[in-house]
C-alpha cells in the first residue's frame, strides 16, 4: 500500500485519545494501526475575554505497531512513515 499526504490526514483525522486501533481502507487493502494519544492542556477561564475553550498545549502520539493486509487477509507491503503522521497530528 502506497499512502499520500491526503491518506496521512484521513488516518490523522481518526485518531482519537487513548490507547486505540484504527483501520484505514485504501483500494482492496486495509492498514491497521495500533497507537496510543494524549492530549494535556487548559481551560480557558478569562472574566472579560474567556471563551470557556480547552487550550491544548502538549499532544503525544506513540505508533506501537502498522500492519497492513489485502481482502484475502494476507499481509502486504506499505510505506507508513510515523514521522509524517505525526506532523499531522502532533
Amino acid at each position: 500500500m502506497t499512502l499520500t499526504s491526503i491518506d496521512y490526514q484521513n488516518i490523522a483525522n481518526m485518531v482519537e485519545a487513548g490507547s486505540n486501533s484504527i483501520e484505514y481502507t485504501k483500494g482492496n487493502e486495509i492498514l491497521f494501526i495500533e497507537y496510543t494519544y494524549t492530549e494535556d492542556g487548559y481551560d480557558e477561564d478569562d472574566y472579560f475575554n474567556g471563551t470557556g475553550a480547552h487550550v491544548v498545549t502538549t499532544r503525544f502520539l506513540s505508533v506501537e505497531s502498522v500492519d497492513s493486509f489485502n481482502n484475502n487477509g494476507e499481509a502486504t507491503r506499505n510505506d507508513f512513515c510515523e514521522g509524517q503522521l505525526l506532523t499531522m497530528v502532533a
